[in-house]
């Protein structure tokens, strides 16, 4: 339900608006494709406060959300920060066959996201590709710390996401189902909670990239928490990682299951599809529970590089 969102997209007929509940009116030049409407509700920000003067709550109706614009036009939605973006459990977002972006992007950067993202949500509806595509190139959820500090004044600042959270989707067909990446000296993804997703028949469910560069300002990927994930290989052979290249330090998985990894195929280097890879660079990573490790996952279907790695309760 919408409760209090101040704004509500939906559909009429194949033409999709934003409502505000503010004035009962739709929002006039908003463009009737998804990426539009969309894009336009979680821009309505307090121009005179970007860092904390978010949108509040957005709402997406029941209905499927075609995405069909091309690259040059669309690269995902961005999230920014103080933000609630609810979606209904039967708001479809079907992404275009070829897309190889990401659908949701909370970013860091030198330019409109110089503060980062903080303090926002994603939680609900589905995303999808349809048709069972053999190579798909998207990205469902991506996370990226690219700040450079170049424009933040102070050397010690820093620009990321951080008390965020996504939850409740569910996720299909995609090549990463959740990305995280830092690429650039002064960004990070610090506590940031992803609970009771739900992805299926993605090549990497969750994926890790962290730049060898000099970080003085603190672990740029740290304390992020994954929780009640169910991740589904099903029997289309595609899965090749549950969650790769783990890096960073305390980031925590309870309760996430790899489902039946042995349906799964080896990604290039590897001998064997892997429910988890923790990397050298990794410190103090946590397993608790699930399906990752332990009694019930084959050894050779996991790889831990990393130390410091806790598993609990002890395999």
């Amino acid at each position: 339900m919408p409760g209090t969102a101040t704004y509500i997209v939906y559909k009429v007929g194949n033409a999709c608006r934003v409502w505000n509940t503010a004035t009962n009116s739709d929002l006039a030049g908003v463009g009737t494709t998804p990426e539009a409407a969309l894009q336009k509700a979680l821009d309505l920000v307090d121009p005179a406060d970007p860092a904390s003067g978010g949108v509040g709550d957005v709402y997406v109706a029941a209905g499927d959300y075609q995405l069909t614009l091309p690259a040059a036009q669309f690269s995902g939605f961005n999230l920014h920060s103080y933000t609630t973006l609810k979606l209904n459990t039967k708001a479809r977002i079907i992404v275009r066959q070829g897309y190889a972006a990401a659908v949701f992007n909370l970013l860091s950067d030198d330019d409109e996201f110089r503060f980062g993202v903080v303090n926002s949500m994603i939680d609900g509806g589905r995303i999808t590709e349809l048709g069972r595509p053999a190579n798909p190139q998207w990205t469902a959820f991506r996370l990226k710390g690219s700040s450079t500090g170049a424009v933040l004044g102070d050397p010690s600042s820093t620009a990321g996401m951080q008390f965020n959270k996504i939850a409740n989707t569910e996720v299909q067909f995609a090549k990463i189902g959740l990305e995280i990446v830092v690429d650039q000296l002064k960004g990070y993804v610090n506590s940031n909670t992803f609970e009771f997703l739900r992805m299926l028949n993605c090549t990497t469910f969750v994926s890790f990239e962290m730049a060898d560069l000099p970080y003085t300002t603190g672990n740029p990927i740290f304390a992020n928490r994954f929780a009640d994930l169910q991740l589904n290989c099903q029997s289309h052979a595609r899965t090749q990682m549950g969650i790769r290249n783990v890096t960073g330090e305390l980031n925590e998985f309870d309760s996430v299951k790899v489902w039946d990894i042995n349906q799964g195929v080896a990604a290039p280097g590897q001998t064997d599809p892997l429910t988890i890879q923790v990397s050298a660079r990794a410190a103090n990573t946590i397993i608790v529970g699930g399906l990752l490790v332990g009694a019930n996952v084959k050894s050779r279907n996991f790889k831990i590089e990393s130390g410091t790695t806790k598993v609990l309760p002890p395999p």
